[in-house]
């Protein structure tokens, strides 16, 4: 995985959302979910890492099905660029409220202390920053910490759509809340 195919599916998922709020969304492609992280881990797998994952039989929808696949996507980017061809443990649980989802590698942690853990995952990029962003627009959390063993990413993603203002428009807030009637 590289910076530029993370940065070309951010400009592609930007146009679909912009597509969906200008009602062309014949054009949208489908975006990856929870059916498609097998493929994802098997990227990362023929990459060198590997991953032991335990994935859940549910549907989520595909809102949060997207925030989850690139939640992982972003920590195994991580896992790969900073600890190299080590291990890496994906578990997901979904319940009937939210979405869990936690990333933990076992790389080298240096002995700096916690301010490590932000320096090592932002490194003077976004990929952490936008996914807090993301889940916290689902109304989630997300940590990032050190571990028995190298870093631990861990999401909480809630499966309800979050309160959207009164001030948004009904049909944009149907977008912003992940109606999937505004994706047809």
């Amino acid at each position: 995985m590289s910076w530029s195919t993370n940065a070309g599916s951010a400009s592609a998922e930007i146009r679909q959302a912009v597509a969906l709020l200008r009602d062309d969304a014949q054009d949208v492609a489908p975006q990856p979910g929870l059916a498609d992280l097998e493929g994802l881990l098997t990227r990362f797998r023929d990459a060198g890492l590997e991953v032991n994952a335990l994935l859940p039989d549910a549907d989520v929808g595909p809102v949060v099905g997207l925030t989850v696949y690139r939640v992982v996507q972003e920590a195994l980017t991580n896992t790969l660029r900073h600890a190299g061809r080590t291990r890496a443990h994906v578990r997901i649980g979904a319940g009937p409220r939210e979405v869990r989802v936690v990333v933990a590698d076992e790389g080298p942690v240096p002995d700096t202390g916690d301010a490590a853990v932000e320096d090592r995952h932002t490194g003077g990029g976004y990929g952490l920053v936008g996914l807090r962003e993301r889940v916290r627009a689902h109304g989630g959390v997300m940590t990032v910490r050190t571990g028995d063993a190298g870093y631990v990413l861990d999401a909480r993603i809630p499966t309800a759509a979050p309160d959207v203002p009164a001030n948004v428009p009904s049909r944009q807030a149907s977008a912003v809340a992940g109606d999937p009637a505004t994706s047809t």
